[in-house]
């Protein structure tokens, strides 16, 4: 059963001071408020942002932290991206690279099994789960091979794409979400595994890629006798041939970050899953989000993709929060928060949350779906204080609106001076 979501009313604006402190007033004697002026500014923000739920929390360093219905649970839109790139980078590590490697089950006859140019067996493509391959890494691929003096393969071209399920979508997703908001999932993935978008290609992309990989062995002068075969030959390997290494996992982590890339994320999901499981699919990515929330000791909602796009997906700002401060802690701090688009500067906030004090100090994961905007991340306040916060706005009625109300309340942390 979803969660239950507060609606921000007339009435209920009336009770925060109760219920959260909004705008409360001190009793006599009393210490006064630090947060009080700007709890009320926050909410009087929010208010005019057109959502019928609102949900958000806020922690300065030495101030504490103040929230409006903080542990209400809302779709969290593409701030999920946020748990599946601490999940990665905590598990994999910054520095982890996909290797794409190219091996032969051919006689052991010397170091690469060819023999006046002739590979007497099997060629095996075995993909890694790599988000970032092109078709430019398999012509390097059939460049190195062409080097080795590989002319003729008289066995087959095999395809590895064992690593991962194909299981593209996900519980929540509307029907046309692949391949409009991001091509089919598959551990041989080429060029994002966009360029087609009929039916059979989006059922199992790998054919399709496989033939690109002949493709390019031939513009390589390489020719393969026998036929293109999805899986692994029964021989086991006898000499590695070639390898393609992708970027480092934080580059990976960046670009998934800053231009929120659906594909990546999804890709990463289910990588972390194979890391824990020896099989990477959407169910043991989810199982190893749950791990990552385990060792870092902090709440998980009700996951259902790595990207965001399932309106199925439940997290309170209390979650993200908690990821946020725990990752920032850690060893992938650096990577986590130089990953995050910046203010008036790249990414998804290149165009917000510009100005005094602003461009370039906030770092935060955008969110957007129907009727959904979400902003989580980190800031500091002018005297140094770090912030952490996360704002998730539902119902909303008007995404404009909604999304400058969002960037003022932020501008507000940023900019709060106690």
């Amino acid at each position: 059963m979803a969660p239950r979501v507060t609606r921000v009313t007339t009435v209920l604006a009336c009770l925060l001071a109760v219920v959260i402190g909004f705008g409360a007033a001190s009793p006599a004697g009393a210490t006064t408020d630090p947060l009080a002026g700007l709890r009320s500014a926050v909410l009087n923000d929010l208010r005019a942002s057109t959502a019928g739920q609102i949900a958000v929390q806020a922690q300065i360093d030495g101030h504490g932290s103040f929230g409006l219905w903080p542990t209400t649970a809302q779709a969290p839109a593409s701030n999920q991206k946020v748990f599946t790139a601490v999940t990665a980078l905590s598990q994999l590590g910054p520095a982890f690279r996909f290797v794409t490697a190219v091996w032969t089950d051919a006689p052991h006859v010397n170091a690469t099994g060819i023999v006046g140019g002739v590979l007497p067996g099997n060629l095996v493509l075995r993909a890694a789960g790599d988000p970032s391959l092109r078709r430019g890494d398999l012509d390097n691929l059939a460049t190195v091979l062409s080097r080795l003096g590989l002319r003729t393969v008289k066995g087959a071209l095999y395809v590895d794409d064992g690593r991962f399920a194909h299981d593209s979508v996900a519980p929540g997703w509307k029907p046309r979400f692949v391949p409009d908001e991001l091509g089919p999932v598959a551990a041989f993935s080429v060029d994002r595994n966009g360029w087609r978008g009929d039916a059979a290609y989006v059922a199992d992309p790998t054919p399709c890629n496989a033939q690109l990989w002949r493709d390019a062995l031939a513009r390589h002068g390489i020719g393969v006798v026998g036929p293109t075969r999805i899986g692994r030959p029964a021989g086991a390997p006898t000499a590695q041939l070639a390898t393609d290494g992708s970027a480092p996992l934080s580059s990976l982590v960046g670009h998934m970050l800053q231009a929120s890339d659906n594909f990546y994320a999804e890709m990463l999901l289910r990588e972390v899953g194979a890391h824990l499981t020896g099989h990477g699919s959407r169910a043991t990515g989810i199982q190893a989000l749950g791990a990552q929330a385990r060792a870092m000791n902090v709440p998980l909602g009700a996951v259902y993709d790595g990207s965001g796009l399932s309106y199925w997906n439940r997290e309170a700002p209390t979650e993200l929060v908690a990821w946020l401060r725990a990752a920032d802690a850690s060893a992938i701090g650096p990577a986590l928060r130089g990953g995050l688009p910046r203010s008036c500067f790249d990414g998804t906030l290149a165009a917000r949350l510009c100005g005094p004090w602003l461009t370039g100090r906030v770092r935060a994961k955008t969110g957007t779906l129907t009727a959904v905007r979400t902003l989580s991340g980190f800031t500091a306040t002018p005297d140094g204080r770090r912030v952490v916060f996360s704002v998730l706005l539902a119902g909303v009625r008007d995404m404009t609106a909604a999304q400058r109300q969002l960037d003022s309340a932020v501008a507000r942390l940023a900019r709060f001076t106690g």
